[in-house]
């Protein structure tokens, strides 16, 4: 609020007793106070709104048929069927490029390898990532394994490794990740 002082003897007694100079910092103080409050309406909240929408349209996979993302999947229910293709020397799990899966000791799953883009790309469940061998090939719980044209099942057994990949015996950094839970 305005504090107007109307005689002249007055406004020199408020200049030497200091009140003055407080009420100049204070005046200053609810300008910057008002200032901040101006900017966060109008250049922060708009600021914070336009990286939330980028965020939101940015991090969702947009489920083309051969996506280049590498992304993770949530648990994976039991008796759930994966499909497996091949591009670009590259296996794809329903449509996405080397997913990562999460699986569950336990449970049982389906990797149908029955797409013709897997003939020779025999799949197999290993305990390294590299492929191109069976040097590190796993058989726990795997039915079918090496397949190119046909189902391999895997039933994870409870004392599975917590990582393994899925690769190709006949070529190199094809596959990934599978974390046991």
């Amino acid at each position: 609020k305005n504090l107007q002082v109307k005689s002249p003897h007055s406004c020199k007694l408020l200049r030497k007793s200091g009140i003055y100079r407080n009420m100049i910092m204070i005046k200053t103080l609810y300008c910057i106070v008002f200032l901040q409050e101006k900017m966060k309406k109008y250049l922060l909240n708009p600021l914070l709104y336009f990286f939330c929408l980028t965020v939101i349209s940015c991090g969702k996979n947009d489920n083309t048929t051969y996506s280049t993302n590498i992304e993770s999947s949530s648990y994976s229910d039991n008796g759930t069927t994966l499909t497996i293709t091949v591009n670009s020397s590259k296996y794809y799990i329903d449509g996405i490029q080397t997913k990562s899966l999460i699986l569950k000791k336990g449970y049982t799953y389906y990797f149908d390898s029955t797409d013709s883009t897997t003939n020779n790309h025999p799949l197999f469940i290993g305990t390294n990532s590299s492929g191109g061998n069976y040097t590190y090939e796993y058989t726990s719980g795997v039915t079918n394994s090496r397949t190119t044209n046909d189902t391999l099942t895997f039933v994870v057994p409870s004392d599975s490794p917590s990582t393994l990949y899925y690769n190709c015996g006949n070529h190199v950094s094809m596959g990934g990740s599978i974390k046991i839970n």
